[in-house]
């Protein structure tokens, strides 16, 4: 009930570009996903987004390790804003060169006057919907504050930098430990 009064109310503020991301874990995304599709409309789930820290030690006692969260996405709209994000590769890898076919709406592999297909050196690569970023550590001085449920900056970071543009308004209706508002 406190969730679901909370993103009626929180749907009511957002601009029609707008999108939410709500992060949880395994013990109530179902329930979230599901009182997210009443409010917003199962067609305005836009991404289920994998959190992946590598960096947490659990003991595996007759599971599999619970090393994930999940961050849910919802428009208000079918206009909203998302930003593409890119990150360096390690390496430059060769990959085949996709263009756009108008005639068949798809991309498709792009090809030479000889009909070959075109090659190129990407050093760059899309980020998908699994992000695998560290958690916070007890150790980590500069940017833990010891919040108990604190997101570290390269996640909120990039939630931003995907949903929002410059000089837009930024809304964490929780705070918690003030991540949001040092980066936005």
């Amino acid at each position: 009930q406190f969730f679901y009064e909370r993103i009626i109310l929180i749907r009511e503020l957002m601009s029609s570009r707008a999108v939410i991301s709500v992060h949880c874990d395994w013990h109530k995304s179902h329930y979230m996903r599901s009182i997210l599709d009443e409010v917003f409309g199962a067609n305005m789930f836009k991404n289920e987004i994998i959190w992946h820290y590598y960096n947490k030690m659990q003991g595996n006692v007759n599971y599999f390790a619970k090393n994930h969260d999940n961050i849910l996405v919802y428009t208000k709209t079918s206009e909203y804003t998302f930003n593409k994000l890119r990150e360096e590769r390690g390496e430059p890898i060769s990959q085949i060169k996709r263009v756009w076919d108008s005639e068949t709406k798809k991309l498709i592999n792009a090809k030479d006057e000889n009909g070959k297909v075109v090659y190129i050196e990407s050093t760059h690569k899309t980020i998908d919907d699994t992000w695998r970023l560290s958690m916070l550590q007890p150790s980590d001085k500069k940017e833990n504050v010891f919040y108990p449920t604190q997101k570290p900056e390269r996640v909120v970071e990039r939630l931003i930098s995907a949903f929002s543009n410059p000089n837009d308004i930024v809304f964490d209706c929780f705070m918690g430990s003030g991540t949001t508002q040092s980066l936005a």
